[in-house]
């Protein structure tokens, strides 16, 4: 083997392993696993105000509903899910707190998700946040089928919740 084809071999190497890793740092990152629980979708049906609800997820993620959403931002007081459920019609992500979540956590979430914004990165557009007694968790965050239960405030997760499940809905352009 003569000098030139060794040098032309070592060459191509070179070449090669340059391309890899410039390809290596150059390529996206892995997505991230969609968080929370899919539920099957119940339906987007109206229904006259007080109309009792079974609903295959807890909070419920999708069904029945009344016929007039919420205001997005924060609620220190309960609001019917039926109420709620539209908004998740429309897009929005609901995040419920138990009323015996500690004060700190229950202004992190506000400050997360209603005016003024704690993090100048996320400036969420439909979000709503209230107090909900019958959440099986301290925290729930709730979207179109989607579920997710948090034993405490978990900011990362949140949102990525939000982010991964907001505007993913039938009637998603609806304010």
């Amino acid at each position: 083997m003569g000098k030139k084809v060794f040098y032309g071999i070592i060459g191509v190497l070179i070449v090669g392993m340059v391309g890899f890793i410039v390809f290596k740092n150059t390529s996206p990152p892995a997505e991230e696993p969609v968080l929370g629980t899919q539920h099957a979708d119940q339906g987007t049906k109206h229904v006259p105000d007080g109309t009792k609800f079974n609903y295959n997820s807890n909070p419920p993620s999708s069904g029945d509903h009344y016929q007039s959403p919420e205001r997005r931002g924060f609620y220190d007081q309960e609001i019917p899910d039926g109420n709620l459920v539209h908004n998740l019609e429309h897009g929005y992500v609901w995040i419920a707190y138990q009323p015996d979540l500690p004060a700190n956590q229950i202004q992190k979430l506000k400050g997360l998700f209603s005016k003024p914004y704690s993090n100048p990165d996320f400036i969420p557009s439909k979000a709503i946040v209230t107090k909900r007694s019958n959440n099986p968790t301290p925290i729930s965050i709730v979207s179109w089928t989607w579920t997710m239960n948090l034993e405490n405030y978990d900011e990362k997760k949140l949102m990525q919740f939000y982010l991964q499940h907001v505007s993913k809905s039938p009637e998603a352009a609806a304010l």
